[in-house]
């Protein structure tokens, strides 16, 4: 592929943001597993301003989950149900089936381990549909 040399000035530093993206996202996995789970959203929230700045609605809507997925461990569920909720809304927006698929699965699985079965049947049901 050519480039001119604008074009090419601005890809490089979008690579090298997505890359911090993924970095951070990463990273705060690990801690959060390590039980590290302030330095892990304080790694997220950097990733989201990234996300934010550059306009990476994809990476915006992993670290989102990803957010949520710490919440849920730290047991803030409401934190974790806004977080997911707002993952959502950008895999919709963006027809991510797989990544909308995923944050229903983790939105079924919070109402789940708060006994609140039927709204995790819901959740899953309504990630089925969104398949068909």
């Amino acid at each position: 592929m050519r480039y001119e040399s604008g074009e090419k000035a601005q890809a490089l530093p979008k690579n090298n943001q997505l890359s911090e993206i993924a970095r951070l996202n990463e990273e705060a996995i690990k801690e959060s597993r390590q039980g590290q789970s302030q330095e892990a959203l304080q790694r997220l929230q950097k990733a989201l301003a990234i996300s934010r700045d550059f306009g990476e609605r994809s990476w915006k809507a992993v670290t989102f989950n990803n957010i949520g997925r710490i919440y849920q461990s730290q047991k803030k569920y409401s934190e974790a149900l806004q977080s997911y909720q707002q993952a959502l809304l950008i895999n919709k927006e963006l027809g991510d089936l797989v990544r909308l698929g995923k944050t229903y699965s983790n939105i079924g699985y919070l109402f789940d381990i708060q006994n609140q079965p039927e709204l995790a049947i819901f959740s899953y049901r309504t990630h089925l549909i969104s398949f068909f």
